[in-house]
């Protein structure tokens, strides 16, 4: 389950990563704003044509990919404790599987078979998008789903289509050790993407004709 001699020796600690999560966030969150206003600024100040507004109409996408990039992780590690450490574009993470909070699962359906990806989120806050061990041979469906059964203290919120994938059950009865999230029918979720494409579409034309009016232009 893990990687090298080298891996092994990087000391890992619960909340690691949380910090450089945060960044990413903080970042993430604002490039929707920055591509819609600074294009804007730059139209109607003179230093720019019209048509650097035309970045509002990617600033949603822009600003979802950053978000689930940032959570992404490679190079997954189990280490002693329960502990779950990978890489991210912020730098290591950890996740504490012995203080899960929160189980998702991320699908995004396809000819190649697609994405199939677990969302892990523990009580520091720490969350990360993984799949398999480093290597890509062992999924880490084994070692979630221990600490799952073997939990104690506050209830896990684990959605219906990660419960599946991980064979536990859930339920909504007070004292539940795991408490059902959000579900939906498997073609629903591995095809949820692409029914967001018109929302999407509509919200993003809305950023460029905001940006629009911010320049002066319409």
């Amino acid at each position: 389950m893990t990687t090298d001699s080298a891996d092994d020796a990087i000391p890992v600690l619960g909340g690691q990563g949380r910090t450089g999560q945060r960044v990413g966030h903080a970042v993430a969150w604002s490039i929707a704003p920055v591509l819609v206003v600074v294009p804007a600024v730059l139209v109607r100040s003179g230093s720019a044509g019209s048509g650097l507004c035309l970045l509002g109409l990617f600033a949603l996408l822009a600003e979802v990919v950053t978000l689930y990039c940032v959570n992404q992780g490679w190079g997954v590690q189990l280490r002693a404790g329960g502990l779950l450490s990978c890489l991210t574009l912020t730098g290591r993470r950890t996740v504490d599987l012995t203080r899960l909070t929160k189980v998702g699962r991320f699908e995004i359906g396809g000819r190649g078979g697609g994405s199939d990806l677990l969302v892990l989120t523990d009580t520091y806050g720490v969350r990360a998008i993984v799949h398999r061990y480093a290597g890509g041979k062992e999924k880490v469906d084994g070692a979630v789903r221990e600490a799952l059964r073997n939990r104690t203290g506050a209830t896990v919120v684990v959605s219906g289509r990660a419960a599946e994938r991980l064979g536990v059950q859930v339920g909504n009865r007070p004292g539940s050790a795991l408490r059902a999230g959000r579900s939906g029918s498997g073609a629903l979720a591995a095809f949820l993407p692409v029914l967001l494409i018109v929302p999407a579409v509509v919200v993003s034309i809305g950023l460029l004709i905001v940006s629009l009016l911010l320049a002066g232009a319409l």
